[in-house]
């Protein structure tokens, strides 16, 4: 009985321990069945979200999506809630909760007189992602109330729970005296809290009006009479901000007395949102650190409309040829940016405290310009446009005009390097240097050099130019200037071979019947090359002379190759002068006139040789001396040797004589 019931609990275990992959999955839930409603003790071990469907919109048919506490997700599926009930919002967000709504397909929210389409709370939040649109429609407002599009209603407390957009198209509209995303009206002029952040998306946030057009709520903010303290953060997406009659765009709700607090507002770190704000930000405490694409949004301009700026697909274009849209700070676009046709985008010093700008096109930015980008800077504030990938990021038929201290920078490329004087190099013994020219050329118009120098943009290294063969050349970004990084790129150029030229006798006399003839052919008697070259031609002088019987030099000259020419008799041989010296063209040819000649006259004889080593033959005279003219000297030398002997002796005898 005891092992039943233990395997009893075991497998009850095993059940129970498969729940949560079931009851946690995905859910959904028409509204047209009823509320949806859920709890802090609801999907405790989290959920993959309740998706919401249905349409309801008749005063037969009122249902709301209710979260009061826990952590929720709530998926939007081509919802429309247009009547959720008197006295109730269309998705009300209560008991601390933490609420994600992801967005698909079209959605659309109303709340019921004076109250918010979508309620949140004080302490609870809202996080709205996704790819689809919203419609978030206050309910219509009586004199002196009025509520929040996505915020709070009106009250002598308007404070709202945090609220962030990360995603989506996003319409809010406001009514009476409350703001589009943000507080309603507040009764007697109190304190409004709340933090609004825009990551994404496209938000159009619209403050209501009061019944006379007096004053309103802020398109982004508190809503009317309230003292707003809240911290308002865009560093994403687009964001079209208009509040109601005399309020602001971004900050607080208008006042008819008095002034009401604008809170903080901040575009986060390294922000790049587009932000249309054409009644102006409210805080301007922190003007120095912003970051984005501001149109007209100081208090000073009035235009700007909601369509200034686009969004589709994930492309952000600017299209709107009365806004001023104005970089501000150095904002890092990671999403595809366009300036449309008539359309200017200034990249220029702000008005604030005269600070340079810069647009920083990052990894996974592409700036695409059929309009004008206007690029200009001040001494000592300097504008830039950086392109992090190069110019593969841009495209379009735009214009790109530049003022003083300002530039486009990017990382080198071969497509920004050529070599002049590379062409038509020879060797000559000293070395090349092709001069290296870093040019960016007709970026919409726009061409820019950059400067060689280790404190500068770029430095340059030759290799191996000294030589015939492949020289190269290196030049690498110095990471400090106009180019970024430190990548190198490196360049071929060619120095050929230098020329020569080398003599060699064109004719050459050899005896009939030769049978050392490689013996007798002539060696090169010249080498001389251009006063260019400095070099002493050893190489090429320690080569090889190779003779052919024919042209194409395919038949080795030997040593009996014309023994059988007959005297008088002439032939062309062909050589071919080859060396290892690379530097110099490796082979010469030419060719050499033989004349072949009778061989000298020998007689030869049957009698012995004479002592003067010729035949002698009967009947043919010898060659002994003659006399006459013919005597020879030997002859000559003996008789005078003789004469002078006989002279000796006379002279001895008379000395002789005359001691005695």
């Amino acid at each position: 009985m005891k092992r039943k019931l233990l395997a009893s609990l075991v497998t009850l275990m095993m059940v129970l321990c498969m729940f949560p992959a079931a009851v946690f999955a995905e859910t959904s839930h028409d509204i047209n069945d009823g509320d949806v409603t859920f709890g802090a003790g609801d999907c405790t071990g989290g959920c993959e979200g309740h998706v919401v469907t249905g349409t309801v919109d008749s005063i037969w048919n009122q249902h709301q999506i209710a979260i009061s506490g826990g952590t929720h997700k709530i998926i939007l599926d081509n919802t429309t809630i247009r009547e959720p009930g008197v006295g109730k919002s269309a998705i009300a967000i209560s008991g601390n909760a933490n609420v994600t709504i992801e967005l698909r397909g079209s959605n659309a929210v109303t709340g019921a007189s004076n109250h918010p389409a979508i309620w949140v709370e004080e302490g609870s939040s809202l996080t709205i992602e996704g790819t689809g649109s919203l419609v978030a429609d206050a309910g219509d407002s009586l004199p002196g109330m009025g509520a929040a599009g996505i915020g709070s209603g009106y009250g002598t407390n308007t404070t709202f729970g945090n609220i962030t957009i990360n995603g989506g198209d996003i319409t809010a509209n406001g009514s009476g005296g409350g703001a589009g995303i943000g507080g309603g009206y507040e009764v007697g002029g109190g304190t409004a809290t709340g933090n609004i952040t825009i990551n994404g998306g496209w938000v159009k946030a619209y403050g209501g009006e009061s019944v006379l057009g007096v004053t309103g709520g802020a398109g982004l903010g508190s809503g009317e009479n309230a003292n707003y303290s809240g911290t308002i953060t865009i560093n994403g997406g687009i964001v079209f901000a208009a509040g109601g009659a005399n309020a602001m765009s971004i900050g607080g709700g208008g006042r008819d007395i008095g002034e009401s607090g604008n809170g903080t507002f901040t575009t986060g770190t390294d922000g790049n949102a587009v932000i249309i704000a054409p009644k102006g930000i409210g805080d301007f405490s922190q003007y120095e650190s912003w970051d984005g694409i501001f149109v007209n949004w100081d208090q000073q301009f009035s235009e700007g409309n909601v369509d200034a700026a686009t969004m589709a697909n994930g492309v952000v274009t600017l299209n709107d040829a009365n806004a001023n849209f104005q970089v501000w700070g150095e904002p890092k676009v990671d999403y595809p940016l366009t300036v449309a046709s008539g359309s200017t985008l200034r990249i220029v010093n702000n008005t604030r405290n005269n600070a340079g700008a810069t647009l920083d096109m990052v990894a996974g930015g592409t700036l695409t310009n059929n309009g004008t980008i206007m690029l200009d800077g001040r001494e000592g504030n300097s504008s830039y446009l950086i392109l992090r990938e190069g110019r593969s990021q841009t495209a379009g038929n735009g214009t790109l005009t530049n003022g003083t201290y300002c530039a486009v920078k990017l990382p080198l490329t071969e497509d920004l390097v050529t070599l002049n004087g590379a062409e038509d190099l020879s060797y000559t013994g000293e070395a090349y240097e092709p001069y290296v020219n870093v040019e960016l050329e007709d970026l919409w118009g726009y061409t820019q050099g950059f400067s060689a120098g280790a404190d500068y943009d770029y430095t340059v290294a030759y290799k191996n130019n000294v030589n015939a063969g492949t020289a190269t050349v290196d030049v690498t970004s110095t990471g400090t200037g106009l180019l970024l990084g430190t990548d190198t790129v490196s360049l071929e150029f060619n120095i050929a071979a230098a020329d020569f030229s080398i003599e060699v006798p064109k004719e050459l006399e050899i005896a009939e019947g030769e049978d050392a003839l490689l013996s007798k052919l002539p060696e090169p008697v010249s080498f001389e090359v251009d006063d260019s070259v400095q070099d002493d031609l050893a190489g090429v002088m320690d080569g090889t002379l190779t003779w052919y019987l024919d042209e194409t030099r395919d038949t080795p000259v030997t040593d009996d190759s014309l023994k059988d020419i007959a005297a008088g008799e002439s032939v062309e041989l062909y050589w071919t002068y080859t060396h290892e010296d690379t530097n110099f063209v490796t082979s010469k040819t030419g060719s050499t006139t033989v004349k072949v000649t009778a061989a000298e006259n020998v007689n030869p004889g049957d009698g012995d040789n004479d002592q003067n080593g010729t035949d002698t033959e009967q009947g043919e005279e010898t060659d002994a001396p003659k006399t006459g003219d013919e005597t020879p000297m030997a002859l000559w030398i003996s008789l005078f040797a003789v004469s002078l002997a006989g002279i000796l002796l006379l002279v001895g005898l008379r000395r002789k004589h005359h001691r005695n």
